[in-house]
Order: C-alpha cells, then sequence, then structure tokens
C-alpha cells in the first residue's frame, strides 16, 4: 500500500497524497467515502451497492458503481502519473489500497484507546494528553458533505457518539489529573455540553463535581437539581447511580469527589501499543503488553 496517502472523514471527506490535497468531488467522494470504511479490504459491488442506496438502488446499479469507480480513480490519478493505482479491482469488488493508520477514523479510535487505557493503569495526565490528540483529529461533523449516501446518516450518529464518549473520557482524566481541584476552564465548556446534550448524565455529574472542586457547593447543587428537571420532564426518569452519587458527594462534602492528587506524569513522544504505567519500583516509565 501506498503510505503516502491519508484520508479524513472526521468532518468533509479529503484525501491527501505527500502533503498535497487531491480533490474529489460528487459521486467519486461519496464512492470514496464508503470505500474509506474498510480502507485495505475487498468491498464487494453487492455491500457498495447497499451503503450507496440500501434498499432502493437505480436500475443498473451495478453498471453505476463501475462508472462511480472509474470517476473516482480519475480524481485520484491527479497525484501523479508515477503513483501506483489506489483503487484496485479485486473480485467480487474493489480494494482501496490505504493504509487504514493513515484514516483520521482509525487514528482517532485508537488514540482513544491509548488514553483509556492510560486511564485505567492510572496515568491520567497521559489519558487526557492521548484523549486530547484524538479529539483535535475532528474537523467538524464526520461524513460531512456525503449525506446523500445511504450508509452516511447512521455512521455519522455512531461516530458522533463516539466522539462524545470520548470528550466524557478526556473529562474524566482531566478531573483526576488535577485533583483534588479542577481545571479553571472546565466548568464553562460543561455548561456548553449539558446545554447541547440535556440527557447526557455522565456530563452532568462531571459538571456537579467541578463546580464543587472550584468551592461552588451552591451552584453544584443547583446543577444537580436543573439536571434531575431536565430528564424527569423530558424522558419521565431519575437520575442514575452516577449522577445521584454526585448530589450525595456534596451535600456529604465527600473527600472522593474531591478526588486526591496525582503525581504529575510525562508524557512520550510515542505511546507503543499496549499499556503505559509507572513501575511502582522505578521513577521510568514501563510499558505492559
Amino acid at each position: 500500500m501506498d503510505t503516502a496517502w491519508r484520508i479524513g472523514v472526521l468532518g468533509p471527506v479529503e484525501i491527501h497524497h505527500a502533503g498535497h490535497r487531491i480533490p474529489v468531488q460528487g459521486v467519486a467522494r461519496t464512492l470514496l467515502a464508503l470505500l474509506t470504511r474498510s480502507a485495505g479490504q475487498v468491498v464487494s459491488v453487492e455491500a457498495i451497492v447497499d451503503g450507496l442506496w440500501a434498499s432502493r438502488p437505480p436500475a443498473g446499479a451495478e453498471r453505476a458503481v463501475a462508472s462511480y469507480v472509474s470517476r473516482l480513480r480519475k480524481a485520484l490519478s491527479r497525484a501523479g502519473a508515477d503513483v501506483a493505482p489506489v483503487v484496485l479491482t479485486r473480485p467480487p469488488g474493489y480494494l482501496l489500497a490505504v493504509d487504514p493508520a493513515h484514516v483520521d477514523l482509525v487514528e482517532f479510535e485508537n488514540r482513544v484507546a491509548e488514553g483509556r487505557r492510560a486511564f485505567g493503569i492510572g496515568q491520567p495526565a497521559l489519558a487526557a494528553a492521548r484523549l486530547r490528540d484524538a479529539l483535535a483529529l475532528w474537523r467538524g461533523e464526520a461524513y460531512a458533505d456525503v449525506g446523500e449516501a445511504a450508509f452516511a446518516p447512521a455512521e455519522a450518529r455512531r461516530l458522533a457518539e463516539l466522539r462524545l464518549a470520548a470528550i466524557e473520557s478526556r473529562v474524566e482524566a482531566e478531573l483526576a489529573a488535577a485533583a483534588p481541584g479542577a481545571p479553571p476552564t472546565l466548568a464553562s465548556e460543561l455548561h456548553l455540553l449539558v446545554a447541547d446534550h440535556p440527557h447526557r448524565e455522565r456530563l452532568w455529574a462531571q459538571l456537579v463535581t467541578t463546580l464543587y472542586r472550584q468551592g461552588q457547593q451552591a451552584d453544584a447543587l443547583a446543577t444537580y437539581q436543573r439536571a434531575r428537571s431536565r430528564l424527569v420532564e423530558d424522558l419521565g426518569v431519575e437520575p442514575g447511580p452516577e449522577l445521584r452519587a454526585a448530589e450525595l458527594g456534596v451535600l456529604g462534602g465527600d473527600a472522593a469527589l474531591a478526588g486526591r492528587p496525582v503525581p504529575v506524569t510525562a508524557v512520550p513522544d510515542r505511546l507503543e501499543p499496549g499499556c503505559v504505567g509507572r513501575d511502582p519500583n522505578s521513577r521510568s516509565l514501563t510499558l505492559w503488553f
């Protein structure tokens, strides 16, 4: 595979070769987005038809796919005459010969996984850094300009959920790294997040915790009541265990809600696959696989 190719779907779909953006428009861009979901793997013509049109394919759908492939190949040929073809015919369909690691979605998922591994072994500063790196890959709504394809709406919703879960994980890591305090700008960010996602209980619990750690006990309790009102009025449900625990922690002055100081962790330039942690008998970072 030509490792000079890079593809982005976390926003408008775009493709670069050796640092240069290659313009791909219309149905060719839509096909590129669909093939990118399975970069490095053969995608059957049947799967392409289903991804483009679902249960309502046009007459001559297979011929249409072949035409789209031709347009995509022509667009990608602008990378240069000496660049090997990247959309290959491989029965029963086509192969996008791009290293999956050079797709921003795959990179996002890998960095999120690294961040969560680091958090799981007690390295919150490292976790927060990896999760910030992952979230920085987003340029807007995923598949923002191929919404006409059948696969795109559901896939965009799935990725939006992954993004929001990564934000929650990043907030949790930042709170742990800053314990017993909280990052000064975190409350403002969380206010905006709960306004956009009012039924997301974890975000409400994180806002309650942040306000409490910033010495705003009354605001923390008022925030809990606001969250409860939205959940009861909109969904007919009471807050779940995590959000209730946050309120009880504020009411009782629970030291656990304030968190415990965590030693500062140096963030390495590269986090290899596996887990990174600190050997209790050493001051150096150690890899566990």
